[in-house]
């Protein structure tokens, strides 16, 4: 009997250590979903301005297309033409920073992607506004 009871007193320790572990291990925050679900979805580019002249490009007077997918997993996907030309994970910006969330390049991608992490503005009177974070650099505007 005392054998029974001081295997029972070992096993709720092991529980329990196996159960706190287990707690503190998985973090329920890790996979929260922040980006509102406004801007969730799929944005087509309409232009951007920027660059050392201050350039101006409307979707209209080229010969490509772009489109941001931005999902509900805190993800969002960059297309030129269709073709997938950059993934971002997107976090939240601290309160003393321009901007809403910021999209960071996923570091798996290939030589050819671009390293520059770009923020979203916000979301007024139908255009998400994304500008890239760097110096003489473009803002762009997307539509539904």
């Amino acid at each position: 009997m005392i054998f029974n009871l001081r295997l029972g007193k070992v096993m709720m320790k092991l529980l329990s250590f196996l159960l706190l572990l287990l707690i503190t291990a998985c973090s329920p925050f890790e996979n929260e979903q922040f980006v509102p679900v406004d801007y969730t979805g799929e944005w087509h580019w309409v232009s951007s301005t920027g660059g050392i002249m201050g350039e101006v490009i409307q979707s209209d007077s080229v010969n490509y297309t772009q489109s941001l997918g931005i999902n509900q997993s805190n993800e969002a996907r960059w297309f030129r033409d269709g073709e997938l030309v950059q993934k971002f994970k997107i976090s939240k910006l601290s309160s003393d920073e321009d901007g809403e969330l910021l999209l960071k390049p996923d570091t798996n991608e290939d030589e050819n992607s671009s390293p520059i992490d770009k923020v979203i503005l916000g979301y007024q009177d139908g255009y998400l506004t994304v500008y890239d974070r760097c110096y003489d650099c473009y803002n762009h505007r997307f539509t539904r």
